[in-house]
């Protein structure tokens, strides 16, 4: 009896040491080990948040600086969580995860003392208490809902929040499969209303080529007046748009009946920009393949066509002018220029300006 409560408290010492300033604001991160996170848990009848990072990533120094800083997330977590932080590519980044299926940073885990996961949550967030409340939360957290689905839970409305639940987190495989049980209750009408919108709106989901990308096709005007016009035709843009990009990584130039079909494929569509989109497409033709003097003239044609989001092709397609005709390049920089109209961020507008600097003008 004495040892155990020796034991004990030498544990909670440690967690006292361990802990920097406790009157400091902000998410006070614990430096130890998983092992000792679960068993500081244990003591203090709490769940352990930790924060799966990498030294690279962009994101999860957001979060460091923005979020988990400010007052409100350090009274949250503070009084909720043992919080620990686990460099991916450090000597334990590994182990957790494979253990936890962290493939992407950030990634947030809830776990249980013993170590069970209770709730995951990917990619930086500037709400981050309200998704951690969902952790703690039976109905929505995702060890409940797991525990749900598998006692057999097949129900409409418990069905679309299991799916959104494990779409948000990228578990695909089991996604799909809560997918297929959903649409098995759904009519067309159903499929196509707003609460399902989030089904189709994830751009993992909805990849050109896929069951969703082509029902989304086929009911494109359901979708728009059960969402908007706008959400949806964004949706399609994007496909598209991601299917185009891919194309710059294979390793062969790809035939130009693909981007037939593409135009093919939108011509009754009628999207909201259409024109722009087409224009991509030209220019990302174009350049694969090679042909300088279409692509200027592609160029000529459909730059006041795109949108800011769109203007890196227009950028591609300028520095491929770039290099096929040197000699050209006040007529290359008037292109330019047609291009700038259409940006409001003044490094990008600055970039775009002087991109002809260094070329010759002979």
């Amino acid at each position: 009896m004495t040892k155990k409560i020796l034991s004990t408290i030498a544990a909670c010492a440690c967690l006292y040491a361990s802990q920097p300033d406790a009157f400091a604001q902000g998410v006070r991160f614990q430096k130890i080990s998983l092992a000792r996170a679960l068993d500081s848990a244990r003591l203090t009848n709490k769940l352990v948040f930790a924060d799966c990072y990498t030294d690279w990533c962009g994101s999860c120094k957001y979060m460091d600086d923005s979020v988990f800083s400010r007052a409100a997330e350090g009274s949250f977590f503070n009084e909720k969580f043992i919080n620990v932080k686990f460099n991916m590519e450090g000597d334990d980044g590994a182990a957790i995860a494979e253990r936890y299926r962290v493939h992407a940073y950030p990634t947030f885990l809830i776990l249980r003392p013993d170590g069970v996961m209770q709730h995951k949550i990917l990619g930086f967030s500037n709400d981050i208490i309200r998704e951690a409340t969902d952790g703690l939360d039976e109905q929505r957290a995702i060890a409940f809902l797991d525990k749900k689905y598998d006692e057999g839970r097949r129900d409409k409305p418990f069905l679309i929040t299991y799916l959104s639940a494990l779409m948000n987190i990228s578990e695909n495989e089991k996604a799909n499969a809560v997918r297929d049980d959903l649409f098995l209750l759904l009519d067309t009408h159903e499929r196509t209303s707003a609460d399902c919108w989030f089904i189709y709106d994830h751009p993992e989901f909805t990849e050109r080529g896929t069951e969703n990308f082509d029902f989304l096709m086929a009911h494109l005007d359901d979708f728009r007046r059960s969402v908007g016009r706008e959400l949806v035709d964004e949706r399609v843009v994007y496909a598209y748009m991601s299917d185009l990009y891919a194309l710059l990584a294979r390793p062969s130039a790809p035939s130009p009946n693909e981007f037939k079909k593409m135009k093919k494929e939108l011509s009754p569509c009628k999207l909201k920009n259409q024109a722009a989109l087409f224009t991509c497409i030209d220019i990302f033709r174009d350049c694969l393949g090679q042909d300088a003097k279409q692509l200027l003239k592609t160029c000529k044609r459909g730059f006041r066509n795109l949108s800011e989001e769109q203007v890196d092709v227009g950028a591609y397609a300028l520095n491929t002018l770039k290099t096929a005709f040197p000699g050209r390049v006040p007529e290359l920089k008037a292109l330019a220029k047609m291009l700038i109209v259409n940006v409001s961020n003044e490094e990008y507008k600055n970039f775009l300006t002087h991109m002809f600097d260094d070329a010759g003008t002979e």
